[in-house]
């Protein structure tokens, strides 16, 4: 073993072996102490042969012995053996010591070896007076440099940091000898702290611990006995007085003057103290004003701050003013923190600590009133600058060394607020500063303005969050940073510091995200919440009815979530589905089918990011075994069954190792700096795990697999009599025609090119096959009679196009983006029904897991759509037009919510097209309206809200067209006629529909559009009352309502009843009809 190596190094008759084998051993001890590697027999088997070690030896072994003693416990219970140890160091310290003689550099060790000794043991125990008398002594004799002048200046740099060490460590034991030669000693030090050699460090620790020291001796003695505190008292204003102060004087100056404090508060007057605070107050604020950010500077300011906070402990009567200038500096520090070296961010956060842990002392409200102003202006501050991504990519652009501030600067200073380790026995002071900062997080996200608007109303894209932008710009920047930052934080901090405050940020998150759904910090902030909400609830004996509260929040809000995800897209889907994805078993046991499209997004997307891959799969293998285990395998293989076939790609996929060395070769030129990552995180092992899933799953799943894998490759939808035609190539050589065809290899080359994961074979594949497409196209031209027009291919070309045409990879996507709407174009020209490319267009749409998919479909259908109506020449291509907008309708009023957003989306792509031709918006404008009124029904989705908007925008411009009749008008089966009067009529009685959602946009609508067509909004609803009556008013409003109902609260009446409430209260507000003319019976 290697100890035993080290042990006989110790003995080997040559000092750098032997030196070499006590500096590894001394790391041995350091790094493995928590190992068993039998100390209590090494420190033994020392302890009975030291009459076999000449002196030097010994000073080796007792550095060891030592360094065991301090590290490990289990040792310091062998009572004889520490005695023999403490006998024979003094005994060989007492024979090598001469005071007269210049003494070797080693002796240092022997102050080092005690020094770790009394680290580990109590003094008391061990320490006998004489032993304590001499070992001050020779601290003394070694203290005084003069006395050594003919000597090695180079081994008395080397013992004079060991004595000085020795007692900065263990100065509390020499107190009693101490006291006496306090001035002696105050004067040693100073002039060591002043030196530039490697003890001035040293001798200004040790200064800083004699002013403590003494300032508790000088509290405890009697007030006759207080010349000394009066004789510092004076050197410390006599010091404050002088204007040429190096940086290091006048630190510890002002750190000694805030240790006499406590005697001054014991010796003098009260008065006295809140002098001292003042004195120091007047040389701290104007560092405060200095826009001078030199780390020294902030450092100056810490030893200010610290010190105040000391003589604020012994003040009687503190008020706010008081506070209010720890305050000042405080914030001042927590501002400039990124501006320290960072060697120094320790003082900062130790001054910072400090701080609190003094104020607490002193008033817990004081406190409270500290914590809140520093905490909130500190956080305002740290997400004040620039964005993450931000930073990144200017330092990048602009090659600088470092990216410019923002929130990761500050993220060490608020993860170190709240280490409990650094409250040293007030602990729970962390969980003050942990309530303070959830509180702060609360108030400052109310408080910015993070609403959103359209950018503009032709923006067209599918992702409704992608056509927002916010409406303050700067407030939206800090609530990004407070997003970042908190997510940071708390996952870095012990999640039990957040029990307390853990439900309210939940409540509090989960509202503003049902209010600003498009926004993905709060589904961020809502997964960090939960996983500390969960970690705190496996500590809770027995659930309370507040944590059965947040658990039904959450699952409601879960519910909720999986509907949106379908329609979002980027950064907000990611981050839903890793809300999703880390959401406890508990949660989702009763929705397990309703998850299907969070694992079809996340495996789809997880092929370009592993990351998100690994979380669905460990979400996927951990709810699995928790169904399993509650006796749900009939849930979770239904689930299985539909997700299975996503892990194949994954499993087909490679990594080339020519392809990986350039990746990491371009990588390297890029990068700037070194971040760790997660190895484990790589495709092999990803598929290793996936087989290993896989292979505990049940045989049924597995076979039911591979027999739907097969049939879907079978090719059996193929023609390949009549594709023989179209899908072959005719290459001359010489006299010889050579016919390629290339018709059975057609449905493996589209499958390569969209599934492949291997890069290589996908590009080739795609090159072959944008080829293929090109040689088709052009033989289809030949053959003008319509039997040669395959809609089977067309479709089936539209479907693989589309996919590539939004391709993650750059080379793929730059193939297939510009063929497809090139095809559009094409296709738009035909005069045959293109109805199954409308079709596979529609289909591609309503693709709930790929939204780059849905968003292309769109680009595209729009392409379609504008072709066709610049060529409608003929009625077989404005057949195009018809064929899409009853497509939109039908899909409209579909019962599938997806079908019913893909309509909206569809719409939405075609609106500034359609809003262009007039024929098309007196036709069909007000069915298309009427069937998105009733797509709301069930359906709270943005896409139709936004679909609505656009509607309503061309009704008020074309009003007096669509107020006239037109034979060729397309009418709704519920309308009276088709002019838009009666439209709003219809409309009317929509806002008695049962759902809120379309109640409330119905009334939106009805007053926006009566403007556009009668003078006012009460105009229409008198027209409507003239027209029907009340009575058919008077129906709309109450019908559902039950009126011989004995009990009202009764469910099934509760729902009519506060739709008829809201109602009346709708026309009463907006003074739609006259109180009197509302019906005196129902």
């Amino acid at each position: 073993m290697l100890q035993d190596v080290c042990q006989l190094g110790l003995n080997v008759k040559h000092c750098y072996i032997e030196k070499a084998a006590h500096n590894t051993f001394m790391k041995l001890i350091e790094l493995f102490k928590d190992h068993d590697l039998k100390f209590d027999e090494i420190v033994h088997n020392f302890c009975w042969t030291f009459h076999k070690y000449n002196v030097k030896e010994k000073k080796f072994i007792f550095c060891v012995l030592g360094k065991i003693i301090k590290h490990v416990e289990s040792v310091r219970s062998l009572q004889k053996d520490l005695d023999v140890i403490f006998e024979q160091l003094y005994h060989d310290a007492r024979k090598e010591y001469d005071s007269g003689i210049i003494v070797r550099n080693d002796f240092c060790m022997y102050f080092d070896a005690l020094s770790d000794i009394l680290d580990g043991m109590e003094p008391l125990n061990v320490l006998k007076d004489k032993q304590l008398s001499d070992s001050y002594k020779w601290i003394k004799d070694f203290s005084q440099s003069n006395k050594q002048q003919g000597a090695d200046q180079e081994k008395v740099r080397t013992v004079m940091k060991s004595t000085i060490n020795f007692l900065c460590r263990h100065m509390n034991l020499f107190q009693d000898l101490l006291y006496p030669d306090c001035m002696y000693w105050h004067d040693i030090l100073q002039r060591l702290s002043l030196k530039t050699t490697t003890y001035g460090i040293c001798g200004q620790r040790t200064l800083k611990r004699f002013y403590k020291i003494i300032g508790q001796i000088l509290t405890n003695q009697n007030s006759d006995e207080s010349e000394i505190l009066v004789k510092f008292m004076y050197y410390f204003y006599k010091e404050f007085e002088k204007t040429n102060l190096d940086l290091i004087s006048l630190r510890l100056l002002v750190y000694g003057f805030s240790q006499m404090a406590a005697p001054c508060k014991v010796h003098m007057t009260q008065f006295k103290v809140r002098h001292m605070y003042s004195i120091t107050t007047s040389y701290a604020l104007p560092l405060c004003s200095s826009e001078h950010s030199h780390s020294t500077h902030i450092e100056s300011i810490c030893c200010y701050q610290e010190a105040l906070s000391e003589i604020l402990r012994h003040m009687t009567d503190v008020t706010i003013e008081n506070i209010n200038i720890l305050i000042k500096l405080s914030i001042y520090v927590i501002k400039r923190f990124p501006d320290l070296a960072i060697s120094n961010n320790a003082l900062a956060i130790s001054t910072l600590t400090k701080t609190i842990s003094n104020l607490v002392i002193v008033d817990k409200d004081l406190l409270q009133r500290y914590l809140d102003s520093i905490v909130y202006d500190g956080i305002a501050w740290s997400c004040s600058h620039t964005l993450a991504l931000d930073a990144e990519l200017q330092r990048e652009l602009n090659n600088l060394k470092q990216s410019p501030i923002y929130y990761k600067n500050y993220l060490p200073l608020w993860t170190e607020l709240l280490n409990a380790e650094r409250y040293r026995g007030q602990e729970q002071l962390s969980q003050h500063v942990a309530n303070t900062i959830i509180d702060v997080c609360i108030t400052l996200i109310n408080r910015l303005n993070i609403n959103v608007k359209r950018r503009n109303e032709d923006t067209v894209l599918s992702d409704v969050a992608l056509t927002q932008s916010a409406v303050n710009q700067a407030d939206f920047r800090v609530f990004v940073n407070i997003v970042d930052l908190y997510v940071d934080v708390i996952d870095a901090s012990e999640s039990q510091l957040f029990a307390n405050t853990v439900h309210r940020f939940l409540y509090e998150v989960i509202r503003l995200s049902y209010k600003y759904p498009l926004i993905s910090g709060f589904y961020k902030l809502i997964r960090t919440g939960m996983k500390v909400f969960t970690h705190t609830l496996e500590d809770e004996e027995e659930k309370s009815a507040e944590s059965r509260r947040v658990e039904e929040l959450l699952s409601n809000y879960l519910w909720h979530t999986l509907d949106l995800i379908p329609a979002f897209s980027n950064e907000l889907l990611i981050a839903c589905l890793y809300f999703i994805l880390d959401a406890p078993f508990a949660y989702v046991k009763d929705m397990l089918s309703r998850t299907l499209p969070a694992f079809k997004i996340a495996f789809t997307v997880g092929l370009s990011n592993l990351e998100l891959a690994y979380t669905a799969l460990i979400a996927l293998e951990i709810w699995t075994t928790k169904a399993q285990e509650q006796k749900r395998d009939k849930q979770i293989n239904k689930l299985l069954r539909e997700i299975i076939v996503y892990l194949e790609p994954y499993l087909r996929s490679t990594e080339s190792s020519v392809e990986v060395s350039q990746d990491l070769m371009a990588a390297r030129k890029r990068v700037k700096r070194v971040e760790v990552i997660n190895t484990d995180h790589t495709l092999r092992n990803y598929q290793r795990r996936v087989l290993l899933f896989l292979g505990s799953l049940d045989h049924d799943i597995l076979t039911s697999f591979v027999h739907e894998h097969a049939s879907r490759n079978t090719g059996a939808s193929w023609d390949y009599k009549e594709l023989s035609k179209v899908c072959k190539y005719s290459m001359f050589l010489g006299d010889a025609e050579l016919v390629i065809h290339f018709d059975r290899m057609l449905p493996r080359i589209i499958a390569l090119a969209r599934d492949s994961s291997d890069r290589r074979t996908k590009i080739a594949a795609c090159e072959v096959l944008h080829s293929m497409i090109a040689i088709i196209i052009g033989s289809l031209l030949k053959y003008p009679d319509s039997e040669t027009r395959f809609p089977t291919l067309y479709s089936t070309l539209c479907q693989a196009v589309l996919a590539l045409g939004c391709d993650s990879d750059e080379v793929v996507c730059g193939l297939f983006h510009p063929l497809a709407l090139q095809l559009m174009r094409f296709w738009s020209s035909s005069l045959e029904s293109m109805s199954l490319v409308i079709d596979s267009l529609f289909d591609s749409l309503t693709n709930d897991s790929n939204p780059a998919l849905r968003e292309f479909s769109g680009m595209c259908l729009a392409e379609f759509m504008r072709w066709s109506i610049r060529q409608s020449t003929t009625n077989r291509m404005e057949h195009h037009v018809r064929t899409i907008i009853k497509k939109i309708n039908n899909l409209a009023l579909h019962p599938l919510t997806r079908k019913r957003i893909a309509a909206a989306v569809a719409f939405n792509h075609l609106y500034v097209i359609l809003r262009e031709e007039d024929n098309i918006v007196s036709i069909h404008w007000l069915e298309i309206f009427y069937c998105f009124v009733r797509s709301l029904e069930g359906c709270d989705d943005p896409s139709i809200t936004n679909a609505l908007a656009h509607i309503e925008r061309v009704m008020k411009v074309k009003a007096e067209s669509l107020k006239m009749s037109n034979s060729q008008r397309r009418k709704p089966h519920e309308f009276d006629n088709a002019t838009l009067t009666y439209a709003l009529y219809w409309l009317l009685s929509q806002c008695g529909n049962l759902d809120e959602n379309c109640r409330v946009q119905c009334m939106e609508l009805y007053v926006n559009v009566s403007q556009h067509i009668d003078s006012s909004a009460q105009e229409t609803t008198q027209n409507f009352v003239h027209t029907y009556g009340i009575k058919r008013l008077n129906n709309i409003i109450l019908k559902g309502l039950e009126s011989s109902v004995k009990d009202i609260s009764v469910a099934s009446n509760m729902t009519p009843l506060l739709k008829a409430l809201d109602y009346y209260m709708w026309l009463i507000n907006k003074e739609l009809l006259p109180v009197e003319n509302f019906p005196q019976h129902s």
